[in-house]
């Protein structure tokens, strides 16, 4: 095992560690034992944290990890009796700080001194002694936020953000081995800060430029900036990524991260990047068509019925929320207590913070979302007496409801009751529900129901009218699934079934056909395309290419009845040729009247 490590040169002494320890560290903690109070199931169990193994600086760095743990309104657990354990056998000579070893070193004395601990068992001890040493090391690391090798994007103005969202505060960039790498990439990432890029998309832009500093370890080790060629580099890398197996957005994703990062280092004068090392436009994947996707009224029947099901009540009000809003997940789980405000007439509305947008939002509501809004709000106060800012606090760890509901959290409990409740489409097949896929369900429901795209637009926040146009795709196709159905129940002027192109014509293609022949005429369909002329004169129902159903019934009744009586004045008068053709005329009216009679019963 490897011994303790020199300490980095903007590390502050062992004198100054200690000073900035008794500063922040609060008289509770400075104890040689400390007690742990807990409930389970009813019964309340007492354990003690024990310093005594230790002194000077590792005693007073324990004692504020246990303070740090506490602040974060952690659980103080007796994993921490076991850091403390290890920190005493493994301290060792030259070792004055727990930050002299590497956390690496750490975790490897830890799982060698109980090799009989499983991994999964070995997590939360793991995380325990992870939580310690980071700290640590943050609090001694003298340099500017931007100079460090881990950011904490809390101090760079993003506090609200991570809060609300499910993305972690740090940013690590000691992943990447080249050190010039490292520190253009530092600065990348610094100016998109600047920019006011979201946490989402910083670490995006951090995880991609990884990866490419990995690719480039691996395939070009003692590569120079002026060495990243096109030839040598970016077309091979291009290709590892192109032949990844990930799905084209993906890919596009980080090639165009990648073409950013290279760029504007030139244009900053950051690295001495060679003109050609980009990537050009076409050489990004065609990106696949993407529908919403939404869950069918079968599939909803069947989760609205089973909504009881739910873990607990705040899990079952947030699905009913989904439900009925169509909102984010994360927008729901972070969403503020007092989220409701009436217009002057006394409507509702729900008034929220749109994370991928970054800006506030408001919507109408409807008297199902108000009654289980108020609801959850009076559960919060009877769980809470002193109030919560959030709508749904998280549930456990959390005494003064200061922490919201958490995103991953309910992840699992929606698939977890999908599981349970064995949700399956009308084949049988399991039906994957996903929270995201309720928002694609309500968009689908207001585009169906004819609501205009702008509206739907202004109700989901989104900036551009493409996103929205994703479900008028989806309105086309459930028109489409309609007509497939409704077309097996057309007749043709003989009373007989109309016979549509074979089945190696696809849906689409008999979709297409049908909006290009729909000609209305007054008692059915012409089956000619709407560009041709049509060689009879009003001989409709002795044409091939007429098609009727049973909603123009009572027109055919009516036909029949007077093409009988001109039939029968024909043959009175002696009009041969008259009667003839009407006759004709009778006989097709005689079998589709009695074909959609029996069609319709």
């Amino acid at each position: 095992m490897t011994g303790a490590s020199p300490a980095p040169s903007w590390w502050a002494p062992y004198e100054e560690r200690e000073a900035r320890l008794l500063a922040r560290l609060g008289g509770e903690f400075r104890v040689d034992r400390f007690e742990i109070v807990t409930e389970v199931r009813g019964r309340r169990r007492r354990a003690w944290i024990d310093f005594t193994p230790l002194d000077g600086l590792l005693r007073l760095e324990m004692q504020w990890a246990l303070q740090q743990r506490v602040d974060a309104r952690l659980q103080p657990s007796g994993h921490l009796n076991t850091v403390v354990q290890l920190a005493a056998r493994h301290s060792g000579v030259g070792v004055g700080s727990f930050v002299d070893r590497e956390l690496a070193s750490w975790e490897l004395r830890l799982r060698s001194d109980h090799p009989r601990w499983k991994p999964k068992s070995a997590e939360p001890f793991v995380a325990v002694l992870r939580c310690a040493h980071r700290g640590l090391v943050d609090m001694y690391d003298g340099r500017a936020e931007f100079d460090r090798d881990v950011w904490d994007l809390r101090r760079l103005g993003y506090a609200d953000e991570i809060l609300r969202g499910s993305w972690p505060a740090r940013m690590d960039f000691s992943a990447i081995d080249q050190l010039w790498l490292r520190d253009v990439a530092k600065s990348w990432l610094r100016s998109r800060v600047h920019a006011g890029r979201g946490v989402s998309t910083l670490h995006h832009n951090r995880r991609h430029v990884i990866e490419f500093a990995a690719w480039l370890a691996d395939h070009q080790p003692y590569a120079v900036p002026v060495a990243i060629t096109r030839a040598d580099v970016i077309e091979p890398y291009i290709s590892e990524v192109r032949t990844s197996g990930r799905a084209p957005y993906t890919q596009s994703r980080n090639l165009g991260d990648v073409r950013c990062f290279l760029e504007d280092c030139r244009r900053h004068g950051w690295c001495s990047f060679p003109e050609e090392a980009t990537i050009y436009n076409d050489e990004f994947p065609k990106e696949r068509s993407r529908l919403p996707r939404y869950l069918d009224e079968r599939t909803m029947s069947q989760l609205e019925a089973k909504l009881d099901r739910l873990p607990d009540g705040p899990t079952r009000r947030i699905v009913v929320l989904l439900i009925e809003t169509g909102r984010r997940a994360g927008e729901l789980c972070t969403i503020d207590n007092d989220c409701v405000i009436h217009d002057g007439d006394g409507h509702p509305y729900l008034r929220y913070y749109q994370s991928k947008m970054r800006k506030e939002h408001t919507i109408p509501i409807n008297e199902r979302t108000l009654e289980t809004i108020e609801e959850q709000q009076a559960w919060v106060r009877q769980r809470w007496p002193g109030g919560s800012p959030w709508l749904f606090p998280r549930l456990r760890v959390n005494p003064d409801g200061a922490y919201p509901f958490v995103y991953g959290t309910l992840r699992t409990r929606i698939r977890a009751w999908a599981k349970d409740c064995g949700i399956c489409d009308a084949s049988g097949n399991p039906v994957e529900v996903t929270a995201h896929r309720f928002r694609h369900t309500v968009g689908t429901r207001l585009v169906n129901a004819d609501v205009r795209l702008e509206t739907i637009q202004a109700y989901y926040g989104h900036d551009a009218i493409t996103m929205t146009g994703r479900y008028a795709k989806i309105h086309d196709q459930t028109v489409k699934q309609e007509f497939l159905r409704y077309e097996e129940r057309r007749f043709s002027a003989r009373g007989e079934p109309v016979q549509f192109q074979p089945k190696e014509f696809d849906d689409d293609a008999r979709w297409l056909r049908h909006r290009l022949t729909a000609q209305a005429l007054p008692n059915g369909y012409c089956g000619l395309p709407t560009q041709s002329q049509c060689p009879h004169a009003n001989a409709c129902l002795t044409c091939d290419h007429f098609e009727t159903d049973v909603t123009f019934l009572p027109i055919h009744r009516n036909q029949l009845a007077e093409s009988r009586k001109i039939v029968a004045e024909a043959k009175t008068e002696g009009h041969q040729r008259q009667a003839e053709m009407n006759q004709r005329v009778c006989s097709n009216l005689e079998q589709v009247v009695e074909v959609l009679e029996q069609h319709k019963s």
